[in-house]
């Protein structure tokens, strides 16, 4: 979002990473303090036919090749970031994917598609070795930028950031992943930017902030996935959700849940999802979900348009914050306020109209608060 700006990189104690991306390939020799540039030559992928019936096509490059050449590029240039430029189709054979190594930015023109040989949507085991298309590196720096990763409901994950390494994903399509469009589970204390994404189609949520630190989730489509389009879930600790649009989603829009606090939803535009626009809730973990924030969103012609609650007891959403939200056509309430084990929210400045049976439903239990 600021391509002019500069800082010296010799300043001492700065942590400076500025990824070339699709939008801004710049050439500046600095990408992370401290470190070198290395270039790699354009790797050239396959390209569709215009005329399928003329076969005129060039077959996709198996991803293979592109792994082989960042493995010789980092053991010939281990104090440099390296940056690499695919260009046309490729096709992922491995489950493992492209594993990316440490300092390494990636652009892509073109696509990236699962063909793994494996069954569609292959059935949920909890100790199941994931599959995805990239892999992040465990330390370090990455980024990726452009192009379209294609899972084609094989691979569990287009990219799996379940590692280390501080991340900036931009401006990519990640679609159809027989899970998620993007996996956390487990993450460090490395902040992990999504940015400018696309993330459709996929068997789970879009994109899933679980057990993991600082994951933001900032101007992202997340449409038609067969779950959330955003989950802020158990674990997730000082996630955002900013700026999104999350329209069409099985589930919920934005779901916040399993005792998470501190995390933020804010001017998000959440239209036509299944169920709520933003959805606060509780249902196994032993703690509370809240306080957390959630303001300046549009929920538009949704099930709900924010809601809130939790179990039972042990498992509450209590004294969480809905400030200046829009609420309206939603097909049942355009806000639930709470239950029993999900009391003290607080809704300050809201727009509600034009919801199908209530403007704001309430219960004894909820103790809500309206000021």
């Amino acid at each position: 979002s600021n391509p002019s700006l500069l800082v010296d990189p010799t300043s001492a104690g700065l942590r400076l990473f500025n990824p070339p991306t699709f939008g801004n390939p710049h050439k500046q020799p600095t990408i992370v303090a401290g470190m070198g540039r290395f270039d790699l030559p354009t790797i050239t992928g396959g390209k569709m036919a215009r005329d399928k019936a003329k076969d005129t096509g060039i077959p996709a490059v198996d991803l293979a090749v592109v792994q082989e050449a960042l493995i010789l590029a980092r053991s010939e240039h281990p104090n440099d970031v390296l940056v690499l430029k695919l260009e046309g189709e490729f096709v992922s054979r491995n489950p493992v994917g492209l594993v990316l190594p440490p300092n390494t930015c990636l652009i892509i023109e073109g696509r990236i598609l699962a063909e793994l040989g494996a069954p569609l949507e292959p059935a949920w085991e909890r100790e199941a070795e994931h599959s995805q298309l990239i892999l992040l590196p465990k330390t370090g720096y990455v980024s990726i930028s452009g192009g379209r990763l294609d899972a084609a409901r094989q691979a569990f994950f287009p990219i799996n950031a379940k590692t280390g390494s501080v991340a900036v994903i931009d401006s990519v399509s990640m679609a159809s992943g027989a899970r998620d469009g993007i996996n956390t589970k487990t993450r460090s204390k490395a902040p992990l930017f999504i940015y400018g994404c696309n993330v459709y189609a996929n068997g789970g949520r879009g994109i899933w902030a679980h057990v993991c630190t600082r994951v933001h989730s900032i101007a992202n489509v997340c449409n038609a996935n067969n779950m959330d389009g955003i989950d802020l879930d158990a674990g997730c600790i000082d996630g955002t959700a900013l700026f999104n649009t999350c329209s069409a989603n099985r589930r919920h829009g934005i779901f916040i849940e399993e005792g998470i606090q501190n995390n933020i939803a804010f001017g998000n535009a959440l239209n036509g999802n299944i169920q709520a626009g933003i959805h606060v809730w509780n249902e196994e973990v032993k703690k509370n979900t809240g306080p957390n924030v959630i303001s300046a969103n549009e929920c538009n012609g949704n099930r709900r348009g924010t809601s809130v609650g939790g179990r039972a007891a042990d498992k509450t959403a209590n004294a969480n914050f809905f400030f200046n939200n829009i609420c309206r056509k939603n097909r049942l309430d355009g806000i639930l306020a709470g239950n029993s084990s999900g009391n003290d929210n607080y809704f300050s400045q809201i727009v509600v109209g034009q919801n199908y049976e209530k403007e704001i439903s309430t219960t004894d239990g909820a103790a809500a608060t309206f000021f």
